[in-house]
């Protein structure tokens, strides 16, 4: 049986080799994901569309791309291969003949993404296994409408949604090139309907808007956190936001996720539910405040506590937090599976016996004694409360000291100075 990541990766390297030598590697990738989405795409992965003439090749990509908008918003980096000889030409489509149809193509296309940007700073650091577990905890929740207000390349919510192909997406970024790979991704999927769904732009400046004006709401929301929003942005939005997303204020600027997280919050519907991955070592004691506002509001559900290198690009630990507005229940579920995992490759995973014990006691909202406890709501309240007086104080006497050591820094300087002075007097 063919192991379809050696095989994808295989390729591609051979696909890079041909195009770095034309392109920056920037570049190369994106011709080289357009190439392969081209040979994958229902209807266009004949080998008439592949022929070895440069200019046939042109001619008949400019006619697939008028006769569909969806593939056309996708496809335009391809059309620097105009510059190539008839050789390179015909090395480039004979070598992506040979790639291997048979292959499920969206598992094809998942593979190309991750070896072409997993390394790449570009949000797209959920890796398969990841998903996998979000899908399977949702796999009970029936919802209509699901949103990533960070949807990076669309890796993550089309996996989330494989278990329910009636649902639709939407999703919003604000690079233009990741929302091109979503895009690509929902037309290998069989969801090219939902294309129409992915915006440019961020949530806080720019949340999604029903046509009277109202903010649009959803049954389910995944994300993963970003922190790349400048306080002036989060200010502009404060000024100018009509629907009250800003609805508890903190400290924005130390709490960098907060801003995120309440908009998430007023972008769920009465009966919504969301997953949110966040890393631990960002929030780190910072989190307090944010706890103690959604114990209040009683929309903290589970926190499941994950193993270290779950995504790429990030070696340390991270949470699930699933939000529910229509809570009842006064315990919250914690599940700890931070010594379950397995390294692959450089990446931790879970297996299958492992998501689905994970996914039991979610769905059961049970404790076990092993992975999983119940602890009330109320009691956690107060233990964040003493966290909170405790941070502050230690927060205080911080400055303090930090104080006292610019003052004494300034001292010396001065009496560095005055010694100069002194030597320079002598001289003159």
């Amino acid at each position: 049986m063919i192991d379809i990541e050696e095989y994808v990766n295989s390729y591609m390297y051979g696909l890079m080799n041909i195009f770095k030598e034309y392109f920056n590697v920037d570049v190369a990738r994106k011709v080289a994901l357009e190439i392969v989405f081209l040979k994958l795409i229902k209807n266009n992965a004949k080998n008439s569309i592949l022929k070895i003439s440069r200019n046939n090749f042109l001619t008949k990509l400019k006619g697939i791309l008028e006769g569909s908008k969806e593939v056309q918003e996708v496809i335009n980096d391809l059309f620097r291969m105009r510059d190539f000889d008839n050789d390179i030409m015909a090395k480039t489509l004979d070598y992506i003949e040979k790639f291997d149809e048979d292959i499920p193509k969206d598992k094809e296309f998942r593979t190309c993404i991750n070896y072409l940007y997993k390394n790449v700073n570009l949000n797209t650091n959920t890796t398969d296994n990841l998903n996998i577990l979000i899908r399977e905890l949702l796999s009970n929740v029936n919802y209509k409408t699901i949103y990533d207000p960070t949807v990076g390349t669309g890796m993550m919510i089309t996996e989330v949604c494989r278990n329910n192909k009636s649902s639709i997406i939407y999703g919003q970024d604000v690079d233009i090139n990741l929302i091109k790979i979503c895009k690509m991704l929902l037309i290998i999927e069989g969801r090219g309907k939902d294309t129409k769904n992915i915006y440019e732009g961020d949530i806080i400046t720019s949340p999604l808007k029903l046509h009277k004006n109202k903010l649009m709401t959803f049954d389910c929301i995944v994300n993963n956190l970003p922190f790349t929003i400048k306080d002036l942005e989060y200010n502009y939005a404060k000024e100018n936001d009509d629907f009250n997303r800003f609805y508890k204020d903190i400290n924005i600027k130390s709490n960098e996720d907060y801003k995120f997280i309440t908009n998430i919050i007023k972008s769920l519907n009465k009966n919504g539910i969301a997953i949110i991955i966040e890393p631990l070592p960002i929030r780190f004691k910072k989190s307090i405040n944010i706890n103690k506002i959604l114990l209040e509001d009683n929309l903290i559900h589970a926190v499941i506590f994950l193993p270290r290198k779950m995504m790429y690009g990030n070696k340390d630990n991270a949470n699930l937090i699933i939000i529910k507005k229509d809570r009842k229940e006064e315990e919250i579920l914690f599940v700890d599976v931070r010594d379950k995992g397995k390294v692959l490759n450089d990446i931790t995973v879970l297996n299958e016996d492992t998501i689905n014990e994970i996914v039991n006691v979610f769905n059961e909202f049970k404790e076990d004694k092993i992975i999983s406890r119940l602890i009330n709501k109320n009691d956690f309240l107060k233990e964040i409360n003493n966290n909170l007086e405790k941070y502050n104080e230690e927060n205080y006497n911080i400055e303090k000291i930090n104080l006292n050591n610019v003052r004494s820094s300034i001292c010396n300087i001065k009496n560095e100075l005055n010694k100069i002075q002194n030597e320079l007097n002598k001289l003159y």
